[in-house]
Parts: structure tokens; C-alpha cells; sequence
């Protein structure tokens, strides 16, 4: 989102397509922005020719009125759905959960979150679930952002390797800030091997 206020929010909503087909197809991508409680805010429909075994991306602004914003005490997200049909038959469906906030920091002023100064209180984590191992279980996943919560953190840092899905959904339901970490080696291995 960008362009963000109390009064509209833009939002672009793109959806990356592929056609493993032998031959080139005709299909229309909706697009669609639904609020928290479902409820359908925005849509636009695209018509779109797929060359045979190629894909292309797809893209469409739009402008929510009023948004909510997404914050660690009111962590509101909405909806973009993608349907693509063919023929006028659905044919593929996908949804994704998406907040809308403003983020700064400066030296001065630190981290704003909405133009709010807020102090990030949290960790480090690791992506396991103690005695349930390495597996990213989803209900683990959301019980150890629930305990984070609980004790007050706001943020955490995930070291040192990408973290699961899961756990990403539970801090964009639950209101946690995450510093995603990739990897803490990037010009110089920890040894010759």
C-alpha cells in the first residue's frame, strides 16, 4: 500500500500467471480487495491472452476508502483474491492476507509505526518448537507468538534462516513486528568449509 491516509489507502494487487499449455489461452484474472469482516471493497476484472508454456504478471490499483491500519494492538488485515477463469469457468482461485501501515525510522525520531513512535520490545527466535522439533506446526507456530505477546514483546528477529509460513501468519494476525532474517553469513562462511 502506499499513498496511505485516514481518509484512502492505494493498493496494487498483482498475480503472476502461467500457462504450461501447448498452445495460447484467453482468460480473465478478477481481482478483488475484501475488508476484514469478507465484505468485498474493490474489483476489477482483466481479460488476458497466455502464449503457449509462458506466463506474465498482472496488476491493478486500488483505492480503499477509510482503511483500517494495521497496528501490534489492532492488527487489521484484508483480503486479495484472485480468481482466473477460462471460458467462464473457474479454473484457479488464491487468497493472501495483506495489512496497511506506514513504517519510518530516523535517527532522531527512531521507529514510526502510522506516525507513531513506537519502541520494538522483543528477541530473537529460532525456528523450532522446543521438544516438537523443527517441524513448522501451525497451531506451535501461533502458540509461540501468543506467549511473545503475552510477555510483552512487539517484535522479533528470526535467526538465522527464513521463517516458516506459519509463523509469518501468526505475527500478521496477532500484531508482531518481524525482522526477517535471511542468513547471518553473507561475504565470509564461519569456516573454510
Amino acid at each position: 500500500a502506499s499513498n496511505i491516509s485516514a481518509s484512502s489507502a492505494d493498493v496494487r494487487v498483482s498475480a503472476d500467471l502461467k500457462n504450461d499449455l501447448e498452445s495460447a489461452v484467453d482468460v480473465a484474472v478478477k481481482l478483488n480487495v475484501k475488508d476484514k469482516s469478507g465484505k468485498q471493497l474493490c474489483s476489477a476484472e482483466v481479460p488476458v491472452q497466455l502464449a503457449a508454456k509462458s506466463g506474465t504478471t498482472v496488476s491493478h490499483d486500488f483505492t480503499v476508502a477509510n482503511p483500517e491500519l494495521w497496528d501490534i494492538d489492532n492488527p487489521v488485515l484484508y483480503t486479495a483474491e484472485i480468481i482466473l477463469s477460462r471460458d467462464g469457468k473457474v479454473v484457479d482461485e488464491y487468497e493472501d492476507n495483506f495489512g496497511i501501515r506506514t513504517i519510518e525510522y530516523s535517527a532522531a525520531e527512531g521507529f514510526k509505526l502510522n506516525g507513531k513512535t513506537t519502541l520494538l520490545k522483543g528477541g530473537c527466535i529460532h525456528h523450532d518448537n522446543t521438544f516438537l522439533g523443527a517441524a513448522a506446526i501451525r497451531r506451535a507456530e501461533y502458540r509461540k507468538i501468543e506467549l511473545l505477546k503475552k510477555s510483552g514483546y512487539n517484535a522479533i528477529r528470526t535467526a538465522h534462516n527464513p521463517p516458516s509460513e506459519y509463523l509469518l501468519d501468526a505475527c500478521d494476525e496477532l500484531g508482531m513486528l518481524v525482522m526477517d532474517e535471511f542468513t547471518d553469513m553473507w561475504e565470509q562462511p564461519k569456516n573454510a568449509n
